[in-house]
Formats: structure tokens, sequence, C-alpha cells
């Protein structure tokens, strides 16, 4: 409950720790790496896998990271509203490099509920990123390298009014 919430994030301000509270949605977490381009890619859907009760991602789960990721196979109707997700940030916010939205997915409902996108999240071997973008054969390397060339040709078809940019 928000009683017990506020306890356990005043524990962790009180060691100078900052704290993000969401509200309970049961289910499972689901992150969606996407690459971008015209249009952008969705790399996958995948899984961070959770021993915690309500499979919540837990402080230390996010920062020992301890049973990383799987990917998950998400049935066709899901497969779309996260399409549909991701072309309505990109629509909004975009274009950007390349991007994560983060959800809490209810397999018996079907529900998603929207946790947060985050423009500039890990690229690391063993991440959700690369781990989708495996399944499309590319390497962090390749990842890496998708992304920087996408930023420079985006900068550089704005050149004209920024000439400080490249």
């Amino acid at each position: 409950d928000w009683q017990g919430a506020a306890k356990a994030a005043e524990r962790l301000i009180a060691r100078g720790m900052a704290v993000l509270v969401e509200a309970y949605a049961p289910g499972i977490d689901l992150t969606v790496p996407v690459l971008g381009g015209e249009p952008p890619m969705m790399l996958g859907v995948v899984h961070p896998r959770s021993d915690r009760d309500g499979s919540i991602i837990t402080e230390d789960l996010k920062r020992n990271d301890p049973l990383g990721y799987e990917m998950f196979n998400a049935e066709p109707a899901l497969q779309a509203a996260l399409a549909d997700d991701d072309a309505a940030l990109w629509a909004a916010v975009g274009p950007m490099d390349y991007f994560r939205i983060d959800y809490r997915f209810d397999p018996a409902t079907g529900r998603r509920t929207f946790l947060e996108f985050n423009i500039c999240c890990h690229i690391g071997r063993s991440g959700a990123i690369c781990l989708a973008g495996a399944q499309w054969g590319l390497s962090q390397a390749d990842i890496l390298g998708h992304v920087i060339e996408y930023s420079l040709l985006r900068q550089n078809a704005r050149a004209e009014a920024r000439r400080w940019v490249l």
C-alpha cells in the first residue's frame, strides 16, 4: 500500500538515493527497445526477470541485474498494440536515436500499464536492447553503429539551420 511504499522510500532517501514509486499493476514487466529510423524499428519485446513477489523489479534487481532478461513472445494483438505505442511516442517526441518503453503487462487480462520511456537506455551486451537486437542478427557494435549513424544523419539534415552541429 502507499503507506508501506512511503516508509520504504523514506529509508532509501535517507541513504541519499533517488526514489521512483509506482502504483502496483499486476503482471510482469516488459520492455520494448526501439532503434530510431524512418520508420523506427521495434526490436522486440523483452521480459526483465524477477524472482520477487508480484514479479516486481526491485531496486537491487535494477542495480545488480542478477537474473537478466529474456525475449517475450508477444501475441499478435499485443505486438500490434506495442507497435502503435511506439509510433505514437515517435510522432509526439521523435526523432530519437534509440529508446525503450517499459510496461507492466498482465497476461491474464491483456492489460498493459505504461511505466516510462527512456531515451538513453543502457546498450550493454547483457541489456534488453542487445538481446532484442540479436534476434535480428545485430551485435552490440551494429546497434551502436546504427545509433551513431542515424544521429549524425539526422543532425546533418538540420546543419543548414544549425551550422554548429557538424
